[in-house]
């Protein structure tokens, strides 16, 4: 959370410091974004199972907005999260989100953990800390 990524950690631990997360731009650009014992679990099962690819997409396959990111965690801590937006110097890629079929298709695997799950796992681990 004291990184400079990782944005879901990064915005939830400036929440619970009382800070307001930042978002440079407009908060549209949209990421593709998968709990991490999820994509741990994404690693072991492609090194576990025999395939004729060795190279996967791991992610939900699912795009979602910094703004709805700011919406999911307001509903998360129970207080609506009003960020900062900065202006965006950066040239940045709008919209980015995995194509996941191979995985799915050739090792049967899926995220089980909705993003609002894993926000809500982190926020615990983060308050508990």
């Amino acid at each position: 959370p004291h990184g400079q990524q990782g944005v879901i950690p990064v915005f939830l631990d400036k929440i619970k410091r009382g800070e307001r997360p930042v978002i440079y731009g407009d908060g549209s650009v949209e990421r593709d974004y998968i709990y991490a014992g999820d994509a741990a679990e994404a690693t072991i099962a492609a090194l576990e199972k025999k395939t004729v690819h060795k190279i996967f997409n791991v992610g939900s396959g699912i795009g979602t907005s910094l703004n709805q990111l700011i919406e999911l965690m307001s509903l998360e801590v129970g207080k609506t999260i009003e960020p900062l937006y900065a202006e965006d110097t950066a040239v940045r890629v709008r919209k980015t989100v995995l194509d996941v079929s191979r995985i799915h298709d050739e090792i049967g695997w899926k995220p089980s953990t909705s993003l609002q799950e894993g926000i809500e796992r982190t926020w615990r681990w983060l308050t508990h800390l």
